[in-house]
């Protein structure tokens, strides 16, 4: 199943990246209860800990300095690294691949090892357009 994040980044008063109004992290966790979804679970984390993983997803993110869509965004990226066309606005890319050990981490924030949350803030006034897909 595929969940579009969309809008600019921002930082909430906990130091959480927001996207939209809403904190990254909380829009995860939305995603992993959603019913049709239903894909989180705990997982055991050192002595007699747990915590909330997704276990397969795939994360798609595209940053810009002006709101654009996301086909927008893999156009404007793709014409930019193969050299064509007029470029009007930069569009960056971040891809993180379905296949990691680890899983989407929801209580860190974090996939395969990357701390998303630290990306997202370094992309700070910048909007975005991000794709979650769970597998």
């Amino acid at each position: 199943m595929q969940h579009m994040i969309s809008g600019f980044i921002s930082c909430d008063y906990n130091g959480w990246a927001t996207i939209g109004g809403e904190a990254f992290a909380t829009t995860m966790y939305r995603i992993a209860d959603d019913e049709d979804t239903a894909c989180a679970y705990e997982t055991e984390y050192g002595l007699g800990g747990k915590r909330a993983v997704i276990g397969r997803c795939k994360v798609v993110m595209y940053t810009s300095q002006k709101e654009i869509t996301f086909d927008e965004a893999q156009e404007r990226f793709l014409d930019e690294m193969f050299g064509e066309g007029v470029f009007e606005m930069e569009a960056n890319y971040t891809g993180y691949s379905e296949w990691t050990i680890t899983g989407f981490d929801l209580d860190k924030c974090m996939l395969g090892g990357h701390d998303l949350n630290r990306i997202l803030l370094s992309h700070d006034g910048e909007y975005a357009n991000i794709l979650v897909e769970v597998l």
